[in-house]
C-alpha cells in the first residue's frame, strides 16, 4: 500500500543539517533498532547511508562497512533512482507500508521485500533523510507456492472417491439444532457464514457441510486467512502469470484449485479491507483475474467463510464491509461455546481417550468420576481443543511423577492429574483470590512440564523459543554465536527470535 503525504511542499535540509538532525535522531532510537533484529537502514538528504545494520547486510549481500557513508546508488548500481523507494519517500514524501518488492541484492539474489518507508523530518518540518525496515518474504512464498501444489496433488486424489463426513460428538439440543441446519444449508449451494469461538469446531462443521454437499466428489480446499499478508493471500487465492513480478510463474490460485468444489476461508475477520474488495467481485459475478494477468477466469466454487468474532461486530468497527458479509452470509450458523453444551464433555472425553490409546505406551481405562467432576466444573474459554489439550496431556503424565509402577496394570486418569486449563487460558470472569497465589504459582509451575492446554504446535513452539532463549543466554545475545550452536544461518535464526518473540537484551531459558 502507498500512501502520499498529507501536506505541504518537501523541502530538503542541507546535508550538513541533515546529518547532525539525523545523529540526534539516531542517539535516541538507536537501542531500539538494533534491537529489532530486521534489515533497517536510514539515507540522508544527500542519499548517503547513515544507518545501515547487519541485518540489511545479510539482505543485500554486502558488507555493513561497505554501505555506511556510502550512497545508496553506489550500493545498489543498477537501479534508477526513480525505482529507489527510500530515495522517492525523501524526495517527495510518499509513505511506503508493507510495501511488496521485488529486487535482486549484490550477489545476483532474487529477493522477494516486503518494507514499510517513511521521510525523516527536523523539528521545523524539514526532511532530513528516510527510513525503511523490511524483511524477506521469498521464502514464504516459496513455501506456499508447495502448499499450492500439494493442495492441488491431494485434492485431485481426494476427487476420485466420495469422502467420510467428520464425525461430531454431541448429545447437546443446541449443537443438535446446529448440524440439522447446516445438513440442510448442504443440500443448497449458497455461501456459509459459521462463527463461534476459537476451538469451537468451526472446521469439522464445515467439512461436514461439504461432505454433505453435492460438490463431495469434487476438492475441498482450506485457506487460513489469519496466517498471510495481503500479498499471499493476493496469490493464493487468485493465483499468478509469469512476469507479474520478479520470479513470478504461471499457478493456479485455491479459486482454480478448487473449482466445482467447496472453498473454506478459515480467519475471515484477519482479511484486510481491499482484500474483501477483491473477494467482493468474485462473490458477484464467479469471475476473477489472477495476478498480473488481464484475462477473466471464471470458477464455480462454494464459499465457506469462518470467523471467531461476530460479523455485527466487525462491521460495527469497520473491520468488514457489509456487502461482503451480504453476499457471504446467505447461510448464517453460530456455534455454541463448549461451556453452553456441558452435556457433551463426558462423551468427548471418552472419545479423546479412545483417540490417543494407541499413542500412549501403556493402558488407560478411564476417568475417575472426581476428576470428570472438576471438568464438568470449568468454563473452558479454549473449548473443545482445550478439552482435548487437557485429557493429552493427563494421559502423557500418568507415566511420569512417581506413577510409573501403575503402567503395568493399566490405571485410570485420576483427579490430581487432569491439567489445570485455567493456567493457559485464564478464565477473565473469575476474580483471582491473593490467598491462594501461592497455590497458583505452584500450579503453573507444574502445568509449564506439559501441553497445558495448549495445542501441539503451540507447545512445540514453546519448546522451540527456549532452546534459542538458552543458546542467546550462552552467547551473551551474540545472534551470528547462536546461530553456529544451533547449526542454522544468521537470517533463520533472526526470523525465528522475531517470529517467536524473543527479546534478545533479556534473555532467559524461562523467559
Amino acid at each position: 500500500m502507498t500512501m502520499e503525504k498529507p501536506y505541504g511542499k518537501v523541502r530538503l535540509a542541507p546535508p550538513a543539517e541533515s546529518n547532525a538532525a539525523l545523529a540526534r535522531i539516531l542517539v535516541c532510537v538507536r537501542p531500539f533498532l538494533d534491537a529489532m533484529h530486521l534489515p533497517i537502514a536510514v539515507i540522508n538528504t544527500e542519499g548517503r547511508y547513515v544507518y545501515y545494520n547487519e541485518e540489511s547486510g545479510e539482505l543485500d549481500g554486502c558488507s555493513r562497512d561497505f554501505a555506511l557513508g556510502n550512497l545508496l546508488l553506489n550500493v545498489y548500481p543498477t537501479m534508477k533512482p526513480e525505482e529507489s523507494t527510500m530515495l522517492t519517500a525523501m524526495n517527495t514524501g510518499r509513505l511506503y507500508i508493507s510495501h511488496p518488492q521485488n529486487y535482486f541484492n549484490a550477489r545476483g539474489k532474487l529477493l522477494n521485500y516486503l518494507h514499510t518507508t517513511t521521510p525523516l523530518y527536523d523539528v521545523s518540518g524539514r526532511t532530513v533523510g528516510a527510513i525503511e525496515v523490511g524483511w524477506d518474504i521469498s521464502h514464504t512464498e516459496k513455501l506456499q507456492n508447495q502448499i499450492l501444489s500439494l493442495t492441488k496433488r491431494l485434492t485431485a486424489r481426494g476427487a476420485s472417491g466420495s469422502p467420510k463426513g467428520p464425525r461430531i460428538i454431541t448429545r447437546s439440543p443446541k449443537m443438535r439444532e446446529v448440524i440439522e441446519a447446516a445438513k440442510r444449508f448442504a443440500a443448497t449451494d449458497v455461501p456459509v457464514v459459521l462463527f463461534g469461538e476459537s476451538g469451537t469446531g468451526k472446521e469439522l462443521l464445515a467439512e461436514m457441510i461439504y461432505a454433505e454437499s453435492e460438490r463431495r466428489e469434487k476438492p475441498f480446499v482450506t485457506l487460513n486467512c489469519g496466517a498471510l499478508t495481503d500479498s499471499l493471500i493476493d496469490s493464493s487465492l487468485f493465483g499468478t502469470v509469469k512476469g507479474a513480478f520478479t520470479g513470478a510463474e504461471n499457478s493456479q490460485g485455491y479459486l482454480e484449485i478448487a473449482d466445482g468444489g467447496t472453498l473454506f476461508l478459515d480467519e475471515f475477520n484477519s482479511v484486510s479491507l481491499p482484500m474483501q474488495v477483491k473477494l467482493l467481485r468474485f462473490l458477484q459475478n464467479k469471475t476473477f483475474q489472477r495476478v498480473g494477468s488481464p484475462k477473466l477466469y471464471r470458477s464455480d466454487v462454494r464459499i465457506i467463510a469462518a470467523m471467531n468474532e461476530r460479523p455485527a461486530k466487525l462491521i460495527e468497527e469497520g473491520r468488514m464491509r457489509a456487502d461482503v458479509y451480504y453476499r457471504l452470509a446467505v447461510a448464517e450458523l453460530e456455534i455454541p461455546p463448549l461451556r453452553e453444551r456441558m452435556d457433551d464433555v463426558p462423551l468427548l472425553v471418552d472419545f479423546f481417550l479412545e483417540k490417543y490409546a494407541e499413542d500412549i505406551p501403556y493402558e488407560v481405562r478411564g476417568i475417575k468420576p472426581a476428576a470428570l467432576d472438576d471438568l464438568m466444573s470449568r468454563s473452558w474459554p479454549g473449548n473443545i481443543r482445550m478439552l482435548e489439550n487437557a485429557v493429552l496431556r493427563s494421559m502423557v503424565q500418568q507415566g511420569h511423577g512417581g506413577m510409573l509402577e501403575r503402567i503395568a496394570e493399566g490405571f485410570e486418569v485420576g483427579d490430581d492429574d487432569v491439567a489445570p486449563p485455567e493456567a493457559a487460558f485464564p478464565d477473565r470472569t473469575k476474580v483471582p483470590d491473593p490467598a491462594n497465589a501461592a497455590a497458583l504459582e505452584e500450579r503453573k509451575a507444574e502445568d509449564d512440564l506439559g501441553l497445558g492446554g495448549r495445542s501441539l504446535e503451540e507447545a512445540m513452539k514453546d519448546y522451540e523459543r527456549r532452546i534459542i532463549a538458552h543458546a542467546l543466554k550462552e552467547t551473551g545475545g551474540n545472534i551470528a554465536a547462536a546461530a553456529e550452536r544451533l547449526s542454522m544461518n544468521r537470517t533463520t535464526l533472526n526470523y525465528k527470535v522475531k517470529k517467536l518473540g524473543i527479546v534478545r537484551r533479556v534473555i532467559s531459558p524461562d523467559n
